[in-house]
């Protein structure tokens, strides 16, 4: 924290380890039939997900720093033990999806999923106060979708999707966060340029998140559960293979990410590190014939504008434009040898 000069950085030091295991089993079956003039895509799976995870800190004093004028080397004035935390979580999915051509130019798809989680925690903090709790949480997401194909090289398309995950954020008084909800609404088409060789897409969305995890702003260590955050934004995407050897991958957008309910933080503040505008240019071009075939050359730029530092928008990160580069040399269809550079321009 900043004390009232303005200028005085109270400080501290954290020791922690955390030791993580996970299992993740996932199964699928796919059936393809017709009922009718309608032809189907089935496809069913189970999948199910294991996690542990222990955490363990020790936390020191630091002497104070002036930010105008820092002195560096301070050493830690002791380690004492902080928080414990042991966080176990089955999550056990089933999930149905059916892709249905109505006509040639239709497409239908159908689709949802139930998800139950089983979560336990328990956590110890620095007075060796020990919270112990339990969650068991199901829903079921549905998730629909349209496609409009008027000709071969026109796709007009539609969704409406929701999501459920569960969360390992421990708040600081060793409450377990409950799972996240979402949903997001999709539109947009995509166009084939060249046939088979260049299109691109465009797409305007909605995404809209309850119960997201966010670091406490008292203590970053801890967790909060931030009431809802949404993202609109609007992405055209470009890539293919404009002519032989010639390979090219673009993308830009521009994205309105902002707190729309909390306790917490104040509504209408920015989402952390989402620029309002960012994009991306990739094109590599490789020789096809005579004795120097295979070797490759590419250059890209990306650009990223300025970013919220934290969701309390009490600082900003400022953007930035990088330029790559890559020279690379194909010695058969397996082996490829490649020099790359990142941030030529500094």
């Amino acid at each position: 924290d900043i004390s009232a000069d303005g200028q005085t950085l109270s400080r501290r030091v954290t020791d922690s380890t955390a030791d993580l295991h996970t299992f993740d089993s996932q199964s699928e079956a796919i059936a393809t039939f017709h009922t009718g003039s309608l032809k189907h895509t089935l496809l069913t799976g189970f999948e199910y997900v294991h996690g542990r995870i222990d955490v363990d800190a020790d936390r020191s004093r630091l002497a104070s720093i002036n930010i105008n004028n820092p002195v560096y080397g301070a050493q830690p004035e002791g380690f004492a033990f902080d928080s414990k935390a042991n966080n176990r979580v089955d999550l056990y999915s089933v999930y149905l999806q059916d892709q249905i051509v109505l006509t040639e130019q239709w497409k239908l798809l159908i689709g949802a999923r139930y998800d139950q989680t089983n979560q336990d925690n328990s956590s110890t903090d620095s007075d060796l106060q020990v919270t112990k709790q339990s969650i068991d949480k199901n829903k079921v997401t549905p998730r629909v979708g349209l496609v409009y194909q008027p000709t071969d090289w026109v796709s007009l398309y539609a969704s409406y999707s929701t999501s459920f995950r569960p969360q390992t954020g421990i708040t600081q008084n060793g409450s377990v966060l409950d799972p996240e909800t979402g949903k997001q609404y999709d539109m947009g088409a995509k166009l084939y340029l060249i046939p088979d060789k260049l299109s691109a897409t465009v797409a305007v969305f909605e995404l809209t998140r309850q119960d997201v995890q966010a670091p406490d702003p008292d203590d970053s260590d801890y967790s909060v559960q931030t009431g809802e955050q949404r993202v609109r934004g609007v992405e055209l995407d470009v890539s293919g293979n404009p002519m032989p050897g010639w390979r090219i991958i673009g993308n830009i957008s521009a994205l309105e990410a902002e707190v729309t309910k909390d306790t917490v933080y104040d509504k209408g503040n920015r989402l952390t590190g989402v620029p309002r505008l960012s994009g991306a240019l990739w094109s590599t071009y490789q020789l096809q014939t005579g004795s120097l075939k295979g070797l490759g050359f590419g250059a890209g730029v990306i650009a990223v504008g300025q970013r919220e530092g934290d969701l309390e928008n009490s600082f900003d990160v400022a953007g930035y434009t990088r330029v790559d580069a890559s020279v690379f040399y194909d010695i058969d269809d397996k082996t490829r040898i490649s020099l790359n550079g990142r941030n030529l321009t500094d």
